[in-house]
């Protein structure tokens, strides 16, 4: 049995902080290479910033060009096409999900903790003072050049971020109820760390236990318009050229981590198939339904130690019946004691070879092997009553025992 946890990526604007940071600094670099003057903010800032650098700075202090505005738009929405997958969000598919992304947040054995992404779609402007206008004419060609002219996806360099894990995972507990293996994770074994987020930590000793993510957006030029001042000044005190670029985004950001955890039973067997006939009722269910076992079985299994294949041949041998106590229930139902302790004991009445002998019956019809009873070495039938749910006070348990028909196909 594989369960799920979900994690929401409760801090999401860190992701997008470090997407637009990213993207503002790769035009820097990669385009502007001479200007050392880009903010990332709205017109209105822009231009506050530079009114109080000039208060700050006196007569001496001058707007260098080319002066750059990465102003992004905080409407985003899912991609329409890839953003439609089930798996993107948290309520839908966390089986596939947990498989697509890598690398993983956390792995061994038992726990595999994946971090999940959504493909979203947005736009931002980029707003470029000039010095004049044949600063203006340069730049204006070159953003055609770099892009490709309109409409062509371009691929910036990777951007590197981090996903803010709920403080809780650092303690995060494994308990299988059917081997009784219990650990918290080992986060010494993974690239997860703690570290001071500036738009969430108070002091130096605040810090956020997170993982390292690298993204790859996709960005296009979708227009270029001229905001040069040509009659009158507009007063925003840095300059008259003004060139504005509208770009579109589109990214895989990593929007929940789900944790997919196996707690599986020891089998009494590897693989087995069971090919039964004869059938006859053993009980009847409240409901007037019959349940029958068959009479006869030819069973097939690896023995989980030594991979050996056998083939027998059983037939019906005895029949007894256990009745739930007011007891069992309780142990079945408490919600304080530990699920691996919630087992009750039937001894057989004689000694069996192997559990392919016994075959155990409730209401609901037959029940599975190793999830929901198992046989012991103490020639007992365990039933696992966390994995019983939906029974109650005077239920019945049957269970039928078989021998080997002397015929079998011996062991190969």
């Amino acid at each position: 049995m594989r369960e799920y946890t979900v994690y929401h990526n409760v801090f999401i604007h860190n992701v997008f902080g470090s997407f637009f940071r990213s993207i503002a600094d790769f035009f820097r670099t990669e385009w502007f290479g001479r200007s050392q003057d880009i903010i990332i903010s709205t017109y209105e800032k822009a231009i506050e910033h530079v009114r109080k650098r000039r208060s700050e700075g006196g007569e001496n202090w001058n707007v260098k060009y080319p002066f750059i505005l990465f102003d992004p738009s905080y409407e985003f929405e899912p991609e329409p096409y890839d953003g439609k997958y089930l798996h993107g969000y948290p309520q839908f598919r966390r089986d596939i999900g947990s498989y697509m992304y890598g690398p993983k947040i956390y792995e061994d054995d038992n726990v595999m903790i994946s971090p999940m992404l959504n493909r979203y779609q947005g736009t931002f402007d980029v707003t470029i003072w000039c010095s004049s206008v044949y600063e203006l004419m340069d730049v204006r060609l070159i953003a055609y050049q770099f892009f490709g002219n309109i409409g062509r996806i371009i691929i910036p360099r990777t951007i590197n971020g981090y996903f803010i894990l709920p403080n809780s995972i650092t303690t995060y507990s494994y308990s299988n109820p059917w081997t009784k293996e219990e650990y918290i994770l080992d986060w010494n074994t993974t690239t997860c760390e703690s570290v001071l987020i500036k738009t969430l930590s108070k002091t130096q000793d605040d810090l956020y236990f997170v993982f390292p993510f690298s993204i790859d957006p996709f960005i296009k030029l979708s227009g270029v318009s001229d905001g040069s001042d040509k009659y009158g000044g507009s007063g925003d005190e840095i300059g008259d050229h003004r060139l504005t670029m509208s770009i579109e985004w589109e990214c895989s950001i990593p929007t929940h981590l789900v944790i997919a955890e196996d707690k599986l039973p020891t089998r009494c067997h590897k693989v087995d198939v069971d090919v039964g006939s004869e059938f006859e009722y053993v009980m009847s269910t409240d409901d007037g339904d019959k349940i029958a076992t068959p009479r006869e079985m030819m069973v097939s299994y690896l023995d989980k130690e030594t991979d050996d294949y056998t083939r027998k041949d059983l037939v019906f041998n005895d029949n007894f019946i256990y009745i739930l106590t007011k007891e069992d229930i309780d142990l079945f139902t408490d919600t304080t004691i530990e699920a691996s302790t919630k087992s009750v004991f039937i001894p057989l009445p004689d000694p069996i070879e192997d559990c392919e002998f016994l075959r155990v019956y409730c209401k609901f019809g037959i029940l599975d092997r190793d999830y929901s009873w198992r046989y012991t070495s103490n020639n007992e039938v365990e039933l696992l009553g966390f994995n019983l749910t939906g029974l109650g006070v005077g239920d019945i348990i049957t269970i039928s025992i078989y021998k080997e028909d002397p015929g079998t196909i011996p062991k190969i």
